[in-house]
């Protein structure tokens, strides 16, 4: 296979407006002469042609993307890391994953492990390198949550990602006419779609910056976005400054939400503000590069789900239910193309890829999305899905913001509501015992001004539950 880097950049518009950062706008032409003086001097500094992982350290700006880029071109595997990790836990992840070098913009020591200033590449003399990378290269790997308290590693190949960006060809229509949001972190995989499905369109992408971020709706007005990529909660964040004040955002035309179940109220309520846009739901775990499955959403449809279907399959994915239930729930299974070999540290996975999410198909083809089987819990005997119980209260109340959880206090298993403060907590009692079982009454209701949110925007079930222990045992 020839440089993926190579090949992605050949298909581009030179002239074309790449990336917009802080006012500036690089082309085509200027990102690519960028990314080979940095291939050149990463190869330069390590030994390349040979997969190194590389550690990537870096908030979003022009540069960290250009470095990006460079580490796959230069014959390398991109590992994105997260500046937050307490050093210890990053140390720990990098002596097991055999991580030597990491290029960021800051100045740290960890022993045995190269750290690469950004000033250090551009200062760096050039050297003359061919790298080709075969299909079954990494071109990055990405880190999920381990049982182990060691993070799995997953390494998405070349291969898959030409899947993954072909599958994506055939249901989203983006053109070198559009100007695309980056919002995600480097080290979510959603921000992979960002970045390729931009590029591999010969688009333009928009990088916020710090300040631009705390107004996402202001930035994409003044940046005329086209395309909007975010997880459902992001939207929640926006609506609330959209009552300060009102923004039409009329360029948008495709919205595609992942990472998260996207009720179907808040995909009405993004149209009121983006009423020229597709809104498409995707779903899709890390390990299957990035999206699996896909639903347009029609305003027109009644449904009777408080979250959207999240669809079926895209081109190069094979998907189905195994262990299903009298209803034809059961966890899904992946394979295809866009579907990883295995964990690195761990045996290669076997044909299909067990998500660990519990589905069903809908009476249109349409997967929909029940809970994750790990939202199972057994109470007195009786087996309690956390999902279900969130689905009747919310299908009655659709503006209350409620997560369920479960704890275990004094060796009891106890069940308990959290909500925010805009909703009448006897309201809430009222719907619990007219529409809940006795079994899944909750033994508390807490009430939150707002709930915590990890770095990718999504709900922290762990800060969430350490927060409600703290205030019952208080």
């Amino acid at each position: 296979m020839r440089n993926f880097i190579e090949i992605l950049f050949s298909k581009t518009k030179g002239k074309n407006n790449a990336v917009i950062y802080k006012g500036v706008s690089y082309s085509y032409d200027k990102l690519y002469k960028d990314v080979i003086q940095y291939s050149l001097s990463i190869g330069g500094r390590v030994e390349s042609n040979n997969g190194q992982k590389i550690g990537f350290m870096f908030d979003k700006s022009y540069n960290s993307l250009c470095i990006l880029l460079a580490i796959m071109h230069s014959g390398n595997t991109y590992v994105p890391l997260n500046k937050k990790t307490p050093k210890n836990r990053l140390i720990n992840i990098l002596k097991n994953y055999g991580i030597e070098n990491i290029i960021s913009d800051e100045n740290f020591i960890i022993e045995g492990v190269d750290i690469i200033n950004l000033n250090d590449l551009k200062n760096s003399n050039n050297i003359i390198c061919n790298y080709n990378n075969s299909e079954r290269d990494y071109a990055y790997i990405i880190f999920t949550s381990g049982s182990t308290g060691l993070p799995k590693a997953v390494g998405i190949s070349y291969f898959n990602l030409q899947c993954f960006l072909d599958s994506m060809k055939e249901v989203v229509d983006i053109t070198e006419d559009d100007r695309v949001s980056f919002y995600a972190d480097y080290f979510f995989d959603f921000s992979i779609a960002e970045i390729f499905l931009t590029i591999g369109n010969s688009a333009c992408l928009v990088i916020p910056d710090d300040f631009e971020k705390r107004n996402p709706l202001k930035f994409v007005e003044e940046n005329e976005i086209t395309i909007w990529m975010s997880v459902p909660s992001y939207v929640n964040y926006c609506m609330e400054l959209n009552k300060i004040k009102k923004y039409i955002l009329n360029n948008i035309r495709i919205t595609i939400f992942c990472g998260e179940g996207l009720p179907v109220q808040l995909a009405r309520s993004w149209l009121n503000i983006v009423p020229n846009s597709k809104v498409y739901n995707a779903y899709g775990p890390t390990e299957a590069t990035v999206f699996s499955t896909i639903y347009l959403f029609d305003l027109d449809i009644d449904y009777e789900t408080y979250l959207l279907p999240i669809g079926t399959d895209l081109k190069n994915i094979k998907s189905k239910i195994t262990l299903t239930d009298e209803k034809g729930i059961g966890e899904l299974f992946l394979s295809g193309g866009q579907v990883f070999s295995g964990y690195l540290l761990d045996e290669c996975i076997n044909e299909w890829y067990g998500t660990g999410d519990i589905v069903y198909k809908d009476k249109n083809g349409n997967y929909n999305f029940v809970c994750r089987n790990d939202f199972q819990i057994k109470r007195n005997g009786y087996r309690i899905d956390i999902n279900e119980i969130k689905s009747i209260i919310k299908n009655s109340l659709n503006n209350i913001e409620l997560e369920v959880i479960d704890l275990d206090l004094d060796d009891v298993k106890k069940i308990i509501f959290i909500i925010n403060n805009k909703i009448d907590v006897l309201i809430v009692k009222n719907i619990i015992d007219d529409k809940l079982e006795s079994y899944m009454k909750p033994d508390n209701i807490l009430v939150l001004d707002r709930f915590p949110l990890n770095q990718n925007g999504k709900l922290d079930y762990s800060s969430l539950k350490t927060i409600a222990k703290e205030i019952l045992s208080t």
